[in-house]
């Protein structure tokens, strides 16, 4: 873990409603970051393309006014993954520089028109460690944005803190703050529109409630940041000059100013920071430690997923429909997996002390049964099952294997720390069109995925 470490806070202007030319400045400025020393670059709430800000000025009724500006602002939004986000990875590996920064997110594993206000989350290796859609979008927005979940409340551990954060008015939700603080988070970013007072004492009390250096990043957009192409400019912004002044900040975990307020300008905040700057406050105050009491308030999180079409328990998403009254019987789900190994007591070491299954059955040096929700895992010793004794018909196989295991996206984090702690060694993690999988190997070098079921189009 880092002793010392810069903190970075990215206040500048979108290119209005341009997708690439915004990813494009986005990546200028995480290499500026890069070159200042940060080790974290933190940009503001739906940077890419722009915060959709004319939702304050046009009256929801003038449809032919925000239509428009609608599918314009979809058509420039993110996907997911996908390659802008692969652009962003590849300039935070080169600048080697973690980075959050807002996003406008295309719901692809739904209709693909609808959008999220989400905050991306990258590591200095260049891996998308998670996003987070906004929970609550505030008042006007929800004219533009649908409401995240619980899947991808997170925090992520990096050699410099622990990393978390919540997108503007979702700061003001007591129950969210004190889950990052439940999960240690230590850098706590708050990406925004907001400015002024009261937002900064807000800032100011999460610093101080949480003990956790804030980092507080807005855009600062001008008048003429909007092209005048755009009728709803000489309509509503009259002798607007800036739309939004900014008020970018850096406060340390007793919420006294590092850097900033910036008012007015594009720039990047600095600050340097002390890993015991965030220890030694907690002396007093521990939200989530010895000033909590767990025997008198309790908090349940439901990070379950909630997808917008599921399958029924007895169907997957390949098995089609067949006509009425065919006849034909067809296999419902999938319900047992083999894997072989021939040190069983390791395999029931890792699977249990390491994933988490729970032993079924053992059938002594043959093989052992592990469940995993409703499906179960046999690990046999292809030495004993190759040999018939008139139970199963004789099976067994050499060589590597494969298994997958469902978890959720936002989880992913939480796995590489796990496995770290284990001393297990993640061999791989690629990014599909509808996920991100990781990839290890268990005692007897068989290949263990974790992934999320979307890969599959499967309710997560």
């Amino acid at each position: 873990m880092l002793e010392t470490f810069r903190i970075a806070a990215v206040q500048a202007a979108p290119v209005f409603l341009d997708r690439e030319a915004t990813v494009a400045k986005a990546c200028a400025l995480i290499a500026e970051a890069g070159r200042g020393g940060a080790a974290l670059a933190a940009f503001p709430e739906a940077f890419i393309p722009s915060y959709p800000f004319w939702v304050w000025y046009v009256p929801p009724i003038k449809t032919a006014t925000l239509r428009p500006l609608y599918a314009e602002l979809v058509a420039q939004s993110l996907a997911v993954p996908g390659p802008e986000t692969a652009r962003l990875c590849d300039a935070a590996r080169r600048a080697g520089v973690a980075v959050t920064i807002g996003i406008n997110e295309r719901n692809i594993e739904g209709s693909g028109t609808s959008l999220y206000n989400s905050q991306l989350y990258i590591g200095a290796d260049g891996t998308v460690l998670g996003r987070h859609r906004k929970l609550i979008p505030t008042a006007a927005e929800r004219l533009v944005w649908a409401q995240g979940d619980g899947s991808d409340l997170a925090v992520y551990p990096q050699p410099f803190g622990v990393l978390g954060g919540l997108i503007c008015w979702e700061n003001y939700m007591p129950l969210a703050r004190y889950a990052l603080y439940a999960w240690g988070i230590e850098i706590y970013v708050a990406p925004t529109w907001d400015r002024g007072e009261p937002w900064l004492s807000t800032l100011r009390h999460v610093a101080k409630e949480g003990r956790c250096v804030v980092i507080g990043c807005c855009s600062a957009v001008h008048a003429r940041d909007v092209p005048d192409r755009y009728a709803f400019k000489s309509e509503y912004l009259g002798d607007t000059a800036w739309v939004n002044p900014g008020g970018s900040v850096l406060l340390d975990p007793d919420g006294k100013l590092l850097a900033g307020p910036a008012h007015e300008q594009e720039t990047i905040l600095y600050a340097d920071i002390r890993r015991e700057q965030m220890i030694g406050p907690r002396f007093q105050l521990d939200a989530a430690g010895h000033y909590a009491r767990p025997d008198v308030f309790e908090l349940r999180v439901h990070r379950k997923p909630r997808p917008f079409i599921q399958w029924a328990d007895d169907e997957g998403p390949s098995a089609a429909p067949t006509a009425e009254g065919d006849g034909n019987p067809r296999a419902t789900r999938l319900f047992e997996a083999s894997l072989y190994a021939t040190d069983l007591d390791a395999a029931e070491q890792f699977y249990t002390g390491v994933m988490g299954l729970s032993v079924a059955s053992r059938a002594g040096t043959r093989g052992i049964a592990f469940r995993c929700g409703s499906t179960v895992l046999l690990v046999f010793d292809p030495d004993a099952t190759g040999e018939d004794h008139q139970q199963a018909p004789p099976h067994g196989a050499v060589g590597q294997g494969h298994v997958a295991f469902a978890v959720a996206s936002g989880d992913l984090p939480r796995w590489r720390e796990h496995f770290r702690r284990h001393g297990v060694a993640i061999e791989r993690e690629l990014d599909w069109n509808e996920g991100r999988s990781l990839y290890v190997r268990d005692p007897a070098g068989n290949s263990v995925e974790l992934a999320p079921p979307t890969l599959w189009g499967m309710p997560p």
